[in-house]
């Protein structure tokens, strides 16, 4: 992950990784069927690091504008209960989720792709733009992943994070 501001230390002291879905951790396709939005594919590693930072004790929450039981279908193998769909208004969900759970902004990490994260950017400490994120939310971001939306962009977040404290990912497993 590419550091364009901020540094290890605001890593470390994280409780909690928000993240949006689409673009994140999708690629930002999307499979229509007869009945409305059918598929969405995921990268089994953005889930592992995802595990492993729930594991870590980090607090996990999903903001998309998407509405999709498929989304919520992912959020449950992956054991996220902070699920908010159908959201256009990231900055208030954020300023909601950050009182109902008692964090600071310094707490929360908040992963990004396109113009409606701007918004949840303006409620956090820690700010991440994937690398095919559009300008204006690499432009904001503290820090740039190298991976794609949807290409393992999550888990580079989440083994710097657990780099950064110090945590072996494997013995996470055991």
């Amino acid at each position: 992950m590419e550091r364009r501001r901020g540094d290890k230390e605001s890593l470390r002291k994280l409780k909690s990784v928000v993240t949006d879905v689409d673009g994140v951790l999708t690629n930002a396709i999307k499979f229509y069927g007869n009945e409305g939005l059918a598929l969405l594919g995921f990268n089994v590693r953005d889930g592992l690091g995802l595990h492993l930072l729930k594991m870590a004790g980090i607090s996990l929450a999903f903001v998309t504008t998407t509405e999709s039981p498929v989304i919520a279908r992912r959020a449950a193998d992956l054991g996220i209960h902070d699920v908010f769909q159908n959201v256009h208004d990231k900055g208030a969900t954020l300023r909601a989720y950050r009182d109902h759970h008692s964090f600071s902004q310094e707490d929360i990490l908040y992963v990004g792709d396109d113009l409606w994260d701007l918004e949840a950017f303006a409620e956090v400490g820690v700010r991440v733009a994937v690398a095919d994120a559009a300008l204006a939310v690499r432009n904001a971001a503290d820090w740039i992943t190298a991976s794609r939306g949807g290409e393992g962009a999550l888990r580079e977040v989440a083994d710097a994070i657990l780099q950064a404290c110090g945590v072996d990912p494997r013995g996470l497993l055991r």
